[in-house]
Parts: structure tokens; C-alpha cells; sequence
């Protein structure tokens, strides 16, 4: 359960940082993009931007990065997945810092990915957040309404009943 208690440990912090909600920003000519102000102070140490599995960008703040790096390279490298996967995640990542004004420069390779151009929608996921064209997330977004019945009951299947 989260609490504000200040005897919280650093892992359990980590473990609840609260990306949510849903931002439309614009992308300056530049390729700048404005990090929501109640996101911030959980980037100081930074953050990784990277491809995201839906054709978004994903970035992740510099703990979280690590731990997901970690549970990469301790898979197996024969199996094709793995590498792919490993290919796909780090050959477009990116240490980023935001500037004084909370902007971060995403690099042109994941802009393209994205197909992201002078807008884009920033979303939270708990741990992380995404950045999406906004039409493309908008089409993904009424989709996962549509089918939210079917993605309950797939998590409920795991033990997830909400």
C-alpha cells in the first residue's frame, strides 16, 4: 500500500513512483519536449528514453532503467528473443537530463520511431511514462476501452481481479 510515511525505504519510494495522468505538450522546433512539473522530481537523477514496445518512446527514470537493465543481462543470450529484444531497447537509448525549464531533448531516432512530429501526448505508467503521436494514441487508447472487459479478465487470469 503506498503511503507518505518517512520511514519509507528508497526501494519501496522507487517501487511507487506515480507517473499518471495524461499531458498534451508540443514539441519546440528544436525537438524539445516539456516535462510535466509533478514529474520532475522524480527525474533528478535522470532518465533513459528509448523505443516503447506500442511504437512510443518510453522513458524511465534512471533507477528504473537500471533494474530493467539488470534483468536483461541476466537472460541467457542464445535464445534470439533475448537479443532482439536487447537490440531493440538499447540500440535507440538515451541518457537524458531535463534543463532548467524541464525540457528534454529526445533524439531524432525515436522522434522517427514515434512518428512524432510538433505534438505529442506524454503518459503516465506508474514506474515510467510514454510519449505518443497523438492520433496514434488516441486510436490506441479508445481500442483499449473497447476491449477493457477482455484485458480484465486476461489479468484476472494472472491473479490481477480489479
Amino acid at each position: 500500500m503506498f503511503t507518505n510515511d518517512s520511514a519509507q525505504t528508497n526501494d519501496e519510494a522507487d517501487r511507487y513512483t506515480m507517473f499518471l495522468g495524461e499531458y498534451l505538450h508540443t514539441v519546440d522546433e528544436k525537438g524539445r519536449l516539456t516535462i510535466p512539473s509533478k514529474y520532475r522530481v522524480h527525474l533528478e537523477d535522470g532518465m533513459v528514453a528509448t523505443r516503447g514496445l506500442d511504437r512510443c518512446i518510453v522513458v524511465y527514470p534512471m533507477k528504473v532503467w537500471k533494474d530493467l537493465v539488470d534483468k536483461i543481462m541476466s537472460l541467457p543470450s542464445t535464445p534470439r528473443p533475448t537479443r532482439e529484444y536487447a537490440r531493440l531497447i538499447f540500440s535507440a537509448a538515451s541518457d537524458l537530463r531535463a534543463d532548467r525549464q524541464g525540457r528534454i531533448l529526445i533524439p531524432a531516432v525515436l522522434y522517427n520511431y514515434a512518428e512524432i512530429d510538433s505534438e505529442a501526448v506524454i503518459v503516465g505508467m506508474n514506474n515510467r511514462f510514454e510519449v505518443w503521436q497523438p492520433k496514434r494514441w488516441e486510436e490506441h487508447r479508445k481500442a483499449m476501452e473497447r476491449d477493457a472487459e477482455f484485458i480484465a479478465d486476461k489479468l484476472a487470469e494472472h491473479g490481477l481481479a480489479i
